[in-house]
């Protein structure tokens, strides 16, 4: 394998993306091959990673973290034993919540159904009439506000020009 072909394997596997064959091939390389200088930090590495043997566990570590693990479930349960009746009131205000929300909405939906707007036409002819009328009020009104628009930018425009004539003295 060139240097090249292993910084390209090796920055995969430092990111993670390699599979296990390319693992394997750089498992094989570093322990079998004489390793260049600058990849010697890696060598070490690699070698420590597929030849460490298990570490020692200490003859008091199972005792001292099995006293450990009891004492904190003895803690747990004393916890929970205590908190019991909070969570019984938490638990009942919340069914009160949901059945009070619950009244509340159905309340609301039948307040809402008898306040539905009805029809004020009953003969479409007059309601299109109306329509008709609404719409040219509401235009009349538009071109109304058009046309006082314009005036006012003229006026403007003529007092920009007046501005202009005065500053240019």
């Amino acid at each position: 394998m060139n240097n090249e072909e292993l910084k390209k394997l090796l920055n995969d596997f430092y990111e993670g993306v390699t599979t296990e064959e390319e693992e394997m091939l750089l498992k094989d390389y570093f322990l079998t091959e004489e390793i260049p200088e600058e990849f010697a930090t890696d060598s070490s590495f690699f070698t420590t990673l597929y030849t460490a043997q298990e570490p020692e566990c200490p003859v008091a570590l199972e005792t001292n973290l099995m006293k450990m693990i009891d004492k904190k479930a003895e803690e747990e349960r004393i916890f929970f034993h205590r908190h019991r009746t909070r969570q019984r009131w938490r638990w009942s205000g919340g069914i009160a919540a949901t059945l009070l929300l619950l009244v509340v909405l159905g309340y609301n939906l039948a307040t809402f159904r008898q306040t539905l707007p009805k029809d004020t036409f009953t003969d479409p002819q007059e309601a299109y009439l109306a329509l008709q009328a609404t719409l040219r009020e509401v235009s009349n009104e538009l071109n109304s506000g058009l046309s006082q628009w314009s005036e006012t930018k003229k006026e403007i425009r003529h007092i920009n020009q007046e501005i202009i004539q005065e500053i240019r003295q």
